[in-house]
């Protein structure tokens, strides 16, 4: 039992995550304030950096990078939570060896539509958690 709690637990941590990160392909313009609302929920979590750009490589942009790929029919008000939970912990159960075929092209569009975004996300969140850890 107590695995399925954890596990629950785990789940129930990475959800706010995995839908902060897809809402960096809406059909939505990255501006300062979307920016700063991400890395508000990012800097929130309990996950480092790093732990946070896995999750976005290998759970989060395999399930939603095609939003911004089919012509005409892009998601702008969010993708439906559960079904991104669903999708994100199918990608969580494959092994990473299985995302690296198309995992290169994936990542290369990546940084061709956000990746200057990126850098400034990982500024941000990092300024937040800086600031809170000073006034603790």
């Amino acid at each position: 039992m107590t695995d399925e709690n954890d596990i629950a637990s785990l789940m129930a941590q990475r959800q706010p995550v995995w839908e902060a990160l897809s809402s960096l392909w809406l059909d939505l313009p990255i501006d300062p304030p979307m920016l700063d609302s991400l890395a508000r929920s990012l800097a929130e979590s309990p996950f480092s950096w790093e732990a946070i750009e896995v999750m976005y490589k290998q759970e989060v942009l395999p399930v939603v990078h095609r939003n911004l790929s089919i012509s005409g029919a892009w998601i702008w008000t969010g993708f439906d939570p559960e079904w991104l939970a669903e999708q994100c912990q199918r990608q969580m159960s494959r092994p990473t060896s299985r995302l690296s075929l198309n995992a290169w092209w994936i990542l290369r569009k990546h940084r061709r539509l956000i990746g200057h975004h990126w850098q400034d996300l990982h500024q941000r969140v990092n300024q937040i958690r800086n600031h809170t850890a000073s006034s603790e």
